[in-house]
């Protein structure tokens, strides 16, 4: 089945300036003026705001309101589950990422939607459904936003430690990551990210099935095992799953 489309609105709220005039607050797209505190934008549209007002301005020209959007979830392992214990779902931080027009953009909110196509049966004839909103500061031309748009309803993701021994100074781990995606998944121009915090100490092995982490090896702090999935392609069920196996040397004891 389709999923709705995901699109983008940035805006911002003037109000209350009695001395704008239409003329004077025009131009082909948002312009940065002035330095210090102070900064003026110059939207790419006439408008004249009574006293009082409240009006939402457009600020992006008709040609540049089309950007290319990309789901990105964050799974950061909380780590502090017991071999043996039913593993609690954590949902990933769902956060849409992109490139900014070629146009400078002031602070303010963004929002995020999903527009109903009419491939898609649940939604198809309704409002756009709102996803998230988030709040950004300046935005350069052509640079990285990230706008986070809370947890993830469609991902559950699952930490299970499925040994854990001690032989002296070193500890071994044996533990098992998966995310789990629902009914309704769509994982067309998703990336997952996971990060899991391995056991305090200084790291002796680690090995790993499936996708291959990056491990970061902090002095004299635990080691994280980042991994990145990008350009999911899987339905409903497991979109991420990997087998690891950890000794660390434990520094309490030097």
């Amino acid at each position: 089945m389709e999923k709705a489309s995901t699109r983008m609105m940035m805006s911002n709220m003037v109000g209350g300036v009695g001395m704008m005039e239409a003329d004077s607050f025009s131009a082909p797209a948002p312009v940065e003026m002035g330095g210090g505190d102070l900064t003026l934008w110059r939207i790419p549209t006439a408008v004249s705001v009574r006293p009082g007002a409240v009006q939402r301005l457009p600020l992006l020209p008709e040609d540049t309101k089309t950007v290319a959007l990309r789901k990105h979830l964050t799974w950061t392992v909380a780590g502090n589950s017991r071999v043996g214990s039913t593993p609690a779902p954590e949902k990933p931080a769902a956060s849409y990422r992109f490139t900014s027009p070629s146009v400078a953009l002031p602070a303010g909110l963004v929002h995020v939607y999903a527009t109903p196509t009419a491939d898609d049966a649940l939604t198809a004839g309704s409002e756009p459904i709102l996803l998230g909103v988030d709040s950004l500061g300046n935005i350069s031309p052509g640079s990285p936003v990230s706008v986070a748009v809370g947890r993830a309803g469609d991902v559950s993701c699952y930490q299970t430690v499925l040994s854990s021994t001690r032989n002296g100074k070193s500890q071994t781990e044996e533990v098992e990551l998966r995310c789990r995606a629902g009914d309704h998944f769509d994982p067309e121009n998703i990336t997952l990210e996971v990060h899991a915090r391995l056991p305090y100490g200084e790291l002796k092995s680690f090995s790993a099935t499936g996708p291959q982490p990056r491990v970061e090896e902090p002095y004299r702090s635990a080691a994280t095992a980042h991994w990145s999935v990008a350009a999911l392609d899987a339905g409903p069920g497991d979109v991420f799953s990997v087998f690891y196996r950890v000794t660390v040397r434990d520094w309490t004891y030097d």
